[in-house]
């Protein structure tokens, strides 16, 4: 892999973390007006067992990370 490739893929890999980051950080201080204008309209998460959750939207979402983390 040419340097260039790999400098682009470290990149892409370093853009990635800092969102999951923010998401997380936005999550843990409860800025629920941020933490939802990064999510997409189309959002979607799933959580594996125990939990097996799928969230399809932003305002499903919304409406259990504001329930759960009251």
């Amino acid at each position: 892999m040419a340097t260039e490739q790999k400098i682009a893929e470290f990149m892409d890999r370093l853009a990635i973390r800092e969102q999951i980051d923010l998401y997380v950080d936005l999550l843990n201080h409860r800025d629920w007006k941020r933490y939802e204008s990064i999510l997409t309209e189309d959002f979607t998460w799933t959580c594996t067992e125990p939990t097996l959750k799928r969230i399809n939207s932003r305002k499903e979402m919304m409406e259990m990370v504001t329930t759960v983390q009251q």
